[in-house]
């Protein structure tokens, strides 16, 4: 027992028999290729033996194909020949006629009877022929019919197979689906690798998205804020320019009323002493009085013609014809309110937008952060689908924001082009003497253009401002002076150019219209109320 057991545990006499089976295999694997070469060289022969057989079945159904051709030719040839032995005959009918002239009836009949039987005689041999040949054409279909069909069996047979040829053919099927199915393994290992490359790639840059949206919603909102700033201030500045000229309108009429009244009272005072105003005209006009009067009035005419100059000026630029076109201007320019609102809504709408963006981009981001890249293959492509549809998603709302940029862009651009050349005209027609000249460059931001035009503004109205109406108040109460003075002409304005209206510049602001309506109804009340003053003391001189 024991040396069989040491028999059994020798390691030497173990790998000789393992050698042994190995050799065994070696060699059924070598008698099966042999076998396997053996029987695809009896594939190979048979295959050329069918071939063969196939080339002379060929060359049979071609040979028959021409014979058959052969005989149709013979057929359609004898029909044509009847017919054109018919027609020849008909043809030679008139020679026959004059065969039989001077014939008796009896011999006619027989010369006709004869021909009669020749001719039976020819049609019936043709007719015999033709079965002839029609019999052999369908013995020759029949033949090309079976030759055909026992070409295709012989093609088709199949031959019985041994154990090893079909183990082997098995095998071989076996290895090809295993290759298919590694390769299919590769492709799908790649693609897995593809996307967690691009997981890995958009993890890294969903940060930096973020960051430039967060950083584009804050510039908007600074944008929202600074609208709605100037709204603010624009409509402090329209409710206060509607104070003072409701203050300048009731002064105005205060004005008039009391100057209505000293007219009355001088009418009063002046007719029950007309007599003596004619005797002492000419008294009067050397007195002291009378010079104080004419330098008053020479005075006051050199003021009317600066305000109508002023007036001149300032419709030149802006573009106007008279006080009604200019206030008609500037209440037609609510439509930029209008629009700047629109602005502000819609701006306040994309920050709602991006907000809403923003906290699902930071939720997409925590998600992925704690998601795991060995997930499995539904999982990856249902994020890979919802990473598509957001990109997607973000790329429509960034080519609207891009757009919406534009649009702001290019509104910008014009307001600060009208806000650029209304600066040019104001500093063209109303600056002083002593200032420098104009420094102002188109490419200036527009809060400086608007500080400019702010300034502007605020010395036309300083001067105006000096300008106050008591003055003129107290020369209308020195008119005692002038009862027996003749009136004097009045220097006359220059007559007034129309000035075709430029196209309405879009603004971003109704301050500086505001403003140059409230300047322009204060310069043209004064300018009414020097005018009426002026025909006034002209209609009491002549009382």
């Amino acid at each position: 027992m024991s040396v069989e057991k040491s028999v059994e545990k020798d390691p030497f006499r173990a790998a000789k028999e393992a050698e042994a089976r190995i050799l065994k295999l070696q060699a059924e694997v070598n008698h099966v290729k042999q076998r396997i070469q053996l029987s695809e060289s009896e594939e190979r022969a048979e295959i050329e033996e069918y071939e063969k057989k196939i080339k002379e079945n060929d060359q049979e159904i071609k040979s028959l194909n021409q014979r058959i051709h052969v005989l149709q030719i013979h057929k359609h040839k004898g029909l044509k020949g009847d017919e054109q032995l018919i027609a020849k005959a008909f043809q030679e009918h008139s020679k026959e006629v004059g065969i039989m002239v001077g014939k008796s009836g009896k011999d006619a009949v027989e010369i006709l009877d004869g021909k009669v039987l020749d001719l039976i005689k020819k049609s019936n041999a043709l007719t015999h022929e033709l079965k002839v040949k029609e019999k052999e054409l369908a013995r020759l279909k029949d033949q090309e019919k079976d030759i055909a069909w026992k070409s295709y069996n012989e093609f088709e047979a199949e031959h019985p197979e041994s154990e090893a040829l079909r183990r082997v053919r098995d095998l071989e099927n076996d290895y090809q689906k295993v290759e298919k199915n590694l390769m299919e393994c590769q492709i799908i290992r790649a693609k897995y690798k593809a996307i967690q490359e691009q997981m890995r790639q958009e993890l890294l840059d969903y940060p930096k998205l973020l960051e430039e949206l967060e950083d584009r919603h804050r510039a908007y909102q600074e944008d929202v804020t600074k609208l709605m700033a100037s709204e603010v201030r624009a409509q402090e500045r329209r409710e206060l320019a509607r104070r003072e000229m409701g203050h300048v309108e009731a002064e105005a009429a205060r004005a008039r009323q009391e100057k209505e009244m000293v007219i009355a009272e001088y009418s009063r005072a002046l007719r029950p002493k007309q007599m003596a105003t004619q005797e002492k005209s000419v008294e009067l006009r050397d007195t002291e009085a009378a010079e104080q009067w004419r330098h008053l009035k020479s005075k006051q005419e050199e003021e009317l013609k600066s305000y109508h100059e002023a007036f001149e000026k300032i419709k030149e630029a802006i573009g106007i014809s008279d006080i009604n076109d200019a206030e008609s201007r500037f209440l037609s320019q609510k439509a930029t309110k209008e629009e700047l609102s629109e602005l502000v809504r819609k701006l306040e709408q994309k920050r709602n937008d991006m907000q809403e963006e923003v906290e699902d981009l930071r939720a997409k981001k925590e998600a992925i952060k704690g998601a795991k890249l060995e997930s499995p293959q539904v999982t990856l492509e249902k994020e890979l689908k919802q990473a598509k549809r957001e990109q997607e998603k973000q790329r429509k709302r960034k080519m609207a924001a891009e757009a919406e940029l534009e649009r702001i862009k290019k509104l910008y651009a014009d307001v600060k082009s009208g806000l650029w050349q209304q600066l040019q005209l104001m500093e063209k027609h109303l600056k002083e003497e002593d200032t420098d000249e104009m420094t102002t460059m188109p490419d200036e931001d527009a809060t400086v253009i608007v500080t400019k035009l702010e300034d502007l503004l605020e010395k036309v109205f300083q001067q105006l401002k000096e300008e106050d109406l008591d003055y003129l108040k107290k020369s209308l109460k020195e008119e005692q002076f002038i009862k027996n003075i003749e009136p004097t002409k009045l220097v006359q304005a220059r007559p007034t150019r129309k000035i075709k209206p430029p196209e309405e510049e879009e603004s971003s602001d109704d301050e500086d219209f505001e403003k140059q309506r409230a300047l322009l109804k204060k310069e043209a009340q004064l300018y009414a109320e020097m005018k009426k003053k002026q025909q006034g003391r002209g209609r009491m001189m002549m009382l």
